[in-house]
């Protein structure tokens, strides 16, 4: 397994093609998801106060918890689809927002998303008119144990399976 923690303004770039073939975690001010595959358990938290646009094509193939605790957005999918083969938890407890699938074509989610939003402006997935994603039939999107109490959960051009 991998753990890193930055501080500061430190900033965090996966990708382009990287791998990591065990458990990551991740926590750090600023993170780029710029075209990496994560084979195992995934937790990855920014922290920071910029706003990081990641580039997407990225492939998430173990369970997956992105956080954003910091001030800036966190973002991911702004030009290329991401692609979630397992479990997916998204938790904005800072005062920005996590956007997902933001402006790419194809965005993939074939497990289970779990969203939280305790501060800040929630979670997006699909912002802007290009942006596309589908969730796999028979798999949900609930509201964790933390609550969606902060913000606003927006799907755009989101397709959900039967």
């Amino acid at each position: 397994s991998q753990s890193l923690t930055l501080t500061g303004t430190a900033a965090l770039y996966l990708g382009p093609s990287s791998t990591f073939n065990g458990n990551v975690t991740f926590v750090t001010p600023q993170v780029f998801l710029n075209g990496c595959t994560f084979a195992g358990t995934t937790y990855i938290e920014k922290t920071g106060a910029a706003t990081n646009s990641g580039q997407g094509n990225n492939i998430f193939n173990g369970i997956t918890t992105l956080v954003n605790s910091g001030s800036g957005n966190f973002i991911s999918g702004n030009t290329s689809n991401d692609v979630f083969n397992n479990d997916l938890t998204l938790t904005n407890s800072g005062t920005a927002l996590i956007s997902m699938a933001d402006n790419s074509a194809g965005n993939v989610f074939n497990g289970n998303i779990v969203v939280n939003s305790t501060s800040g402006g929630g979670i997006y997935f699909g912002s802007t008119t290009g942006a596309t994603a589908s969730l796999a039939p028979g798999k949900t999107i609930t509201v964790g144990g933390l609550g969606f109490t902060s913000g606003e959960l927006r799907l755009r051009r989101f397709t959900v399976g039967n």
